[in-house]
């Protein structure tokens, strides 16, 4: 799950094997949801921040860049 708040972005992962439970997609802070085993791609170059959360069989469910 990817959420804003307060002007903070904040990544919430656990599809790496455990068992997968259903995000409550109803908050309002919620910007997108799955429930699907998956992994996640961190790059950071310089002051650029590039996320992606990959399912195994290589569909993107989420990605994102952030620059500072």
């Amino acid at each position: 799950a990817r959420c804003a708040r307060n002007g903070v972005k904040h990544i919430t992962t656990g599809g790496g094997g455990a068992p997968l439970y259903t995000p409550n997609a109803g908050a309002s802070y919620l910007e997108i949801c799955s429930e699907d085993y998956h992994f996640c791609k961190i790059d950071i170059n310089g002051t650029q921040l590039d996320f992606e959360a990959v399912k195994p069989d290589g569909t993107v469910i989420d990605s994102f860049t952030l620059n500072h």
